[in-house]
């Protein structure tokens, strides 16, 4: 057999579990293995968390424990022991995937306050179910596994390419604001331009007015040395 026993546990407490061959012993290599786990996870109680489950091993003689911790519910260890030579494969991995979606979806919102024990008869049969089904067709269930990695890494590759695409849009939303800077920069000089052009035409405007008054002044004070000041006195002469 590839598969020992597979269970949930909430820290120490095992919610539901199922052995198929070597009850005793696959038990006892949980439990210390949630025992581990538990004092793990109290020391790095103020470490930060991404909401990601987390993939553990432990090898134990011929045997060799998978984990997959979740932080739903408080925390949720989904756990298998195999031989190890079964252990090699990727299939302790996709069946733990699988495990952990199924009891997601069944049991996630009553197992916080859950006592150990509480899903056994419920959730038992699931485990025996896909351990089965895992273990009669792993080829089959290690591409799957392969497929779904591969699927995992294209998607990490979209999300950094749509991060870096926002990246170039806030650039060019900069870049567009700078150009309306300058468009409305340069509003404001052809005005401030049409300003000056309309000042200096009035300044021409008056300087000629000024030079023509002059001349016209210089040739009435001209005139008047020969004639009166009111000009008569020339057409009398």
């Amino acid at each position: 057999m590839a598969f020992v026993l597979a269970l949930v546990a909430r820290g120490t407490a095992v919610l539901a579990e199922r052995a198929v061959s070597d009850a005793e012993q696959g038990g006892e290599i949980a439990r210390e293995v949630l025992a581990v786990l538990a004092e793990r996870s109290d020391e790095d109680e103020e470490d930060e968390d991404d909401g990601r489950a987390s993939y553990l091993r432990f090898e134990r003689g011929d045997k060799t424990v998978h984990v997959l911790v979740s932080p739903e519910a408080g925390g949720l260890a989904y756990l298998c022991v195999c031989d190890a030579g079964f252990s090699r494969t990727r299939v302790p991995l996709a069946f733990l995937e699988a495990v952990m979606e199924a009891f997601t979806s069944a049991h996630v919102l009553e197992a916080p306050l859950a006592s150990p024990g509480a899903f056994d008869a419920s959730f038992g049969p699931v485990l025996e179910a896909k351990m089965t089904r895992f273990e009669s067709d792993p080829p089959e269930v290690d591409v799957i596994s392969r497929v779904r990695g591969e699927l995992s890494e294209v998607k990490r590759v979209m999300v950094s390419n749509i991060e870096r695409a926002l990246d170039r849009g806030d650039a060019l939303e900069h870049l567009v604001d700078k150009t309306e800077h300058l468009r409305a920069d340069a509003l404001k000089f052809r005005t401030a331009a049409r300003s000056v052009r309309k000042r200096s035409a009035r300044q021409v405007v008056l300087v000629a007015v000024a030079v023509v008054a002059f001349l016209l002044l210089v040739a009435y004070f001209i005139a008047a040395q020969f004639c009166d000041y009111d000009l008569q006195g020339c057409g009398r002469k």
